[in-house]
């Protein structure tokens, strides 16, 4: 004899299916969200080091813009600024034509929206 399957029976099956299936779906979908920015995040933080570099290694400062081959992103811009750090009272900041500065790098995409920020204090000639 031949058992078939009863209409309620394919109808669980079915709603067991679409619920794993949802599931399955809503896990990688979320997944490749988290992808996206995670490759998003490495990419401005790239970039930035990249401006970061350049600005330690010219010594032109603030009026020195990145060349294309250092910086091959025309679709982001470079601010710099220049300030003097914070030293305790009995240093001093300037010996021998060298002096110490704090620079803050920071990127924006053509947006506007600031990529990220980096803050690092250099030796530079007078």
């Amino acid at each position: 004899m031949i058992r078939r399957f009863t209409l309620l029976e394919v109808v669980v099956a079915i709603g067991i299916f679409a619920v794993g299936l949802g599931l399955v779906l809503g896990i990688t979908s979320g997944a490749r969200l988290r992808m996206e920015r995670a490759e998003r995040e490495a990419r401005n933080r790239h970039i930035l080091t990249q401006a970061v570099e350049y600005y330690l290694l010219v010594n032109k400062g603030s009026e020195a813009t990145p060349p294309e081959e250092v910086f091959p992103y025309p679709d982001y811009t470079v601010d710099v600024d220049f300030d003097d750090p914070v030293l305790p009272d009995d240093c001093s900041d300037e010996l021998n034509g060298f002096r110490l500065r704090a620079m803050k790098v920071e990127v924006f995409n053509k947006e506007g929206v600031s990529c990220g920020a980096m803050e690092v204090e250099r030796i530079m000639a007078e």
